[in-house]
C-alpha cells in the first residue's frame, strides 16, 4: 500500500523548488517510504543523464526510483481491458 501520493502543478519549477518533491524527500529520509514510482522519466528529469543520477541519489539513501513507463508485463498477469498487471516483471 502506498504511503501517499504527492503533486506538482507546474512541472517547469525544478525538483528542489516543489512542495510536493520536498514532501517525497522528507518521508524517503524519515524512512516511510522505501521509493518513489513516478509515470515518466520527464515528470522528474529533463533528459536521462538528470534521471540516472536523481536514480543514484535515491539509491543510496536506501530508496529506489522507478518509472510506470518501464514496466514489462506478460500478457498472462495483465488483467482483462487494463493496462496494469497483478504481477510485475522486471526489466531485463
Amino acid at each position: 500500500m502506498p504511503a501517499g501520493a504527492w503533486f506538482d502543478d507546474d512541472p517547469a519549477v525544478g525538483l528542489d523548488n516543489r512542495p510536493g518533491w520536498s514532501g517525497i524527500t522528507g518521508v524517503l529520509s524519515a524512512g516511510i517510504i522505501r521509493g518513489v514510482v513516478v509515470g515518466a522519466r520527464s515528470h522528474v528529469a529533463t533528459d536521462t543523464a538528470q534521471f540516472t543520477a536523481l536514480k543514484v541519489l535515491i539509491r543510496d539513501r536506501g530508496g529506489f526510483l522507478a518509472t510506470i513507463d518501464t514496466v514489462a508485463v506478460h500478457p498472462d498477469h495483465q488483467h482483462q481491458g487494463h493496462g496494469f498487471a497483478t504481477r510485475p516483471l522486471p526489466v531485463r
